[in-house]
């Protein structure tokens, strides 16, 4: 594994792009908040793997479908 300094870290977290997540209650975001740290990740962490995880289910149903047509 490569270690990069906390100065490395900050500059390449700085070029990436961001976007600000408006959560609908504060029950939601505290929901979030307490799954995050069930699994010991940060917020940001969390809600990337859940859209990674939603998309990658979109392309598997897609799949599915595809199979399913070709079988009818």
């Amino acid at each position: 594994m490569t270690h990069i300094s906390d100065q490395e870290f900050r500059e390449g977290a700085l070029s990436r792009d961001k976007f600000v997540v408006r959560f609908d209650s504060e029950t939601t975001r505290q929901s979030v908040a307490d799954a995050a740290k069930a699994k010991h990740m940060s917020m940001n962490a969390f809600l990337l793997q859940a859209i990674d995880e939603k998309l990658a289910r979109g392309v598997r149903i897609d799949r599915l479908l595809d199979v399913v047509e070709f079988k009818l």
